[in-house]
């Protein structure tokens, strides 16, 4: 079984913060945001550092 972890409000504040740290420890991703063109930066520069 594989594992996620949800965060929301990931694109500011803490919820980056704990984005950035997950993504980090290759952790599965599930991120929650309003802004959808912050949330694909945010994966396009998570994908580059796996």
């Amino acid at each position: 079984m594989t594992n996620y972890t949800l965060i929301t409000g990931a694109s500011s504040g803490i919820g980056k913060a704990f984005s950035a740290y997950y993504a980090k420890n290759k952790e599965n991703l599930v991120l929650i945001a309003r802004s959808k063109e912050i949330l694909q930066t945010m994966k396009a520069e998570y994908e580059k550092k796996v």
